[in-house]
């Protein structure tokens, strides 16, 4: 997750200031590029941006997202998702900033036609009520396989990997 409005990465910034404020931890935010927050899963970067990594495996994990407001929310593997989750977490793509608009990005393996990424980003219409999509222009999408990724995978992975 998180970005702040001074510019910076495009990832989703709490509005409220999470992790310590003690005067070492501003000293060495003025000092190092960034500081890692193991405990909380924060990255907090000179330029006040910040990245957040939250797990979505348990309901309390995601009832922790509730308290923070994003500008950028990033998804990955999101069809291990349910869709109820989604919307949870989409909830809270409400911080406004002077540089950034709201944006969810979401990453998948493919899945099959019944599933709500498929119906969403393919069908163009609502997983729950099978209605088009209201804004459709607010969804695209694109397909990668490992040809796209070749100067950073080994032949072997390729040739196992590519169709004939």
């Amino acid at each position: 997750f998180p970005s702040h409005d001074t510019g910076g990465s495009a990832t989703g910034y709490p509005r409220q200031t999470a992790g310590r404020s003690t005067s070492e931890g501003k000293r060495r935010r003025n000092r190092d590029p960034y500081i890692m927050n193991q405990t909380d899963h924060v990255t907090y970067f000179k330029n006040g941006s910040e990245i957040w990594i939250d797990g979505l495996d348990e309901k309390e994990r995601v009832d922790k997202i509730l308290g923070r407001e994003y500008a950028t929310i990033f998804f990955n593997e999101c069809s291990q998702m349910r869709y109820s989750t989604v919307e949870t977490v989409l909830s809270r793509l409400a911080q406004k900033t002077n540089c950034l608009q709201t944006k969810a990005l979401f990453d998948l393996n493919p899945s099959g036609k019944g599933h709500w990424s498929y119906k969403i980003w393919i069908d163009g219409v609502d997983p729950k009520t099978g209605e088009p999509l209201k804004r459709p222009e607010l969804y695209a999408h694109t397909f990668s396989c490992p040809r796209d990724n070749e100067q950073n995978l080994s032949a072997e992975y390729i040739r196992t990997y590519s169709k004939p």
